[in-house]
């Protein structure tokens, strides 16, 4: 498991080593998941259809 934040008592050697001692997992800046992240492949197995990209009204 991940957590995503950009708080960097979180993600610091020291702040990692005591989320580790609660619960298995690890902190990670949201930068470092949007470079490893593709939306498209996972819309497809998840919802169906072509991603029609992050900038489409949800609404429509």
């Amino acid at each position: 498991m991940h957590v995503l934040t950009t708080d960097e008592r979180v993600t610091s050697a020291a702040g990692g080593t005591a989320l580790r001692a609660r619960v298995e997992t690890s902190a990670r800046e949201p930068a470092a998941f949007a470079r490893l992240f593709d939306p498209a492949s996972l819309y497809e197995h998840a919802v169906g259809g072509t991603y029609e990209g992050p900038d489409r009204d949800p609404r429509a």
